[in-house]
């Protein structure tokens, strides 16, 4: 069914609001909410942590509309599900050479700034932001699962302040259903594979085909970087499998694969698939879920805010050259707690 109504009065007896919920297209679990507040699962405390919980692993993705939101509110809704580690350090920059210094929020550090829009003491940050990722460079992703080993954020928001007049758009896509739908071999080879990933400036910015298929850097041109010995290696499984749901899904960062392997088991030979052939098989697992009909292009309004579970959803930044006008929006992921990632032990 398309759309549901949910009673949040449960949540907070006084609060009676209504909370609509709609999928943005059939076939996806993605969902916009209307008719309520991100506030509202705040003031409802732990019921509305879980509540807003249930939602995320439903859905994977929630956009809400129309909301107003201080950065403390971003940080504290991030927090509401239980997901995140208390205390850990915040993994809340890109590399200094491809962005410079780093927008935060002085007084609120888990808070990101993105987009083009020139600042001035925007909550104390004052600075022409610069956008230089784009769909081309870094493609669909799971946040941080390129230069992370342990503490994987599981919810990402963002917070739009600012929108453009046309393009800007965020792509998504479902990869519990890219799993789901690949052929049973497949699924049972993805299952065994770990990725290992290298992140290394010297390599140059990635160049991507469709958003999944690295094809060469922008500096150094085609090249295989297949035991590339400097930068960032982290080892993470191909497939997720979601700690309490038990789903599993593709989790990837396509711009950054070295290799994949796989050890031998009793039954099972050892696997060894070199750059090229790694990005053959995540064309094959994500070739369909991240083109059209099925990926998801959000297009963003202002005051919207979005927030999704890492690990069961991927996304794609657009291109900044397609797009007219400035955007500005807040950014939120902090460090998941070994609970919430305990699949990757």
């Amino acid at each position: 069914m398309c759309a549901i109504a949910l009673a949040l009065s449960s949540l907070n007896e006084k609060d009676p609001t209504l909370c609509e919920v709609a999928l943005v297209r059939d076939g996806l679990p993605f969902a916009r909410l209307s008719r309520c507040d991100v506030q509202d699962f705040l003031v409802a405390g732990a019921r509305g942590g879980a509540r807003l919980r249930e939602f995320m692993l439903t859905h994977g993705l929630l956009i809400f509309t129309d909301q107003h939101l201080t950065p403390g509110e971003e940080v504290a809704i991030n927090k509401l599900p239980g997901w995140h580690l208390e205390g850990g350090e915040i993994h809340n920059g890109f590399s200094s050479l491809i962005t410079g210094s780093i927008p935060i929020l002085p007084a609120q550090p888990e808070v990101l700034c993105q987009g083009n829009a020139d600042l001035h003491n925007h909550f104390g940050v004052t600075m022409q932001l610069k956008m230089s990722l784009t769909y081309s460079s870094e493609g669909f992703h799971s946040d941080a699962m390129h230069n992370q080993q342990t503490d994987l954020p599981i919810i990402t928001s963002m917070y739009a302040l600012q929108t453009p007049e046309r393009g800007g758009e965020t792509f998504y896509a479902c990869g519990r259903s890219a799993f789901a739908s690949a052929p049973p071999e497949l699924q049972r080879k993805a299952r065994r594979l770990l990725v290992h990933y290298v992140y290394d400036e010297v390599l140059g910015r990635p160049i991507l085909q469709k958003g999944i298929k690295r094809v060469g850097f922008d500096i150094f041109g085609n090249r295989t970087v297949t035991g590339h010995a400097g930068g960032v290696h982290v080892v993470h499984p191909l497939i997720r499998k979601h700690p309490e749901t038990g789903e599993e899904s593709v989790s990837l960062s396509c711009a950054n694969v070295d290799y994949m392997e796989a050890r031998a088991t009793e039954t099972e030979p050892a696997v060894y698939l070199d750059t090229a052939a790694s990005y053959d098989l995540v064309e094959a697992l994500l070739g369909n879920a991240t083109q059209p009909p099925l990926v998801y292009a959000h297009k963003w309004r202002e005051r919207e805010y979005v927030m999704w579970d890492n690990r069961v959803t991927l996304h794609a930044p657009g291109e900044p050259s397609e797009m007219v006008g400035q955007r500005l929006h807040h950014r939120v992921r902090l460090p998941g707690s070994p609970t919430a990632n305990q699949d990757l032990r």
